[in-house]
C-alpha cells in the first residue's frame, strides 16, 4: 500500500500491483547504485561555436566560365544573416567571406582556390566535434567525369590545358 498526500494534506491509500512494485524496486536499486562507486562524467570541452566560410564567385577573368551575376549578392546576404545577433550571431572572427571583389564592410577577400581551401582547413581545425561548420558556395560548377568541380574566381585569363577547376 502506498499513501499519497494531496496539496491539502488529505492522505489516500492505494494498492500497488506486482509490476509497479518491481519498477519501484528497480528505481531504488538504480538510485542506490548497488554499492558501486559513482564517478562524474568528464566535462565536455567548451564549444567554440559555429564557424562559417561563404564563397560568392560571380565574375571570372576566364570568359569561358559564364558569370553568375547574383553570386556575390547571395553570399553577402547569407553572411549578413549568419553574423546578425538576432539569428546565428557568428562573430566576425569565425565567419569568412570570399567574393569576386573585396568588400571592406564585411572584411571579404577575393575568392581564390588557395584562400578558400585554407579558410576551410582553418575552420575545421577551430571547430569542436559538436560545432557547426557551414560552408556555402555561390558560383559555377562543372564535373570532370564523376568528380564535381567548383570554379572560384579570379581564374587566370588563359589556363594550361592540364589545369581544371579545383575538385570538391
Amino acid at each position: 500500500m502506498i499513501q499519497i498526500a494531496d496539496r491539502h494534506g488529505i492522505v489516500s491509500t492505494k494498492g500497488i500491483g506486482m509490476n509497479a512494485r518491481r519498477g519501484l524496486l528497480a528505481l531504488i536499486a538504480i538510485a542506490a547504485g548497488f554499492g558501486g562507486r559513482v564517478q562524474a562524467a568528464e566535462p565536455e570541452p567548451k564549444s567554440g561555436g559555429p564557424f562559417v566560410v561563404i564563397v560568392g564567385a560571380g565574375e571570372y577573368q576566364d570568359k569561358a566560365i559564364k558569370a553568375r551575376p547574383t553570386a556575390d549578392a547571395d553570399a553577402k546576404a547569407l553572411y549578413d544573416l549568419v553574423t546578425d545577433p538576432r539569428y546565428l550571431g557568428v562573430p566576425a572572427g569565425r565567419a569568412k567571406l570570399f567574393l569576386s571583389a573585396p568588400d571592406a564592410k564585411r572584411n571579404a577577400e577575393v575568392a581564390t582556390r588557395d584562400d578558400i581551401v585554407k579558410a576551410i582547413d582553418e575552420a575545421a581545425a577551430k571547430t569542436g566535434k559538436d560545432d557547426l561548420l557551414l560552408v556555402a558556395f555561390f558560383g559555377r560548377g562543372t564535373s570532370a567525369g564523376d568528380k564535381p568541380n567548383l570554379a572560384a574566381g579570379p581564374a587566370p585569363a588563359t589556363r594550361p590545358s592540364t589545369s581544371r577547376p579545383a575538385p570538391c
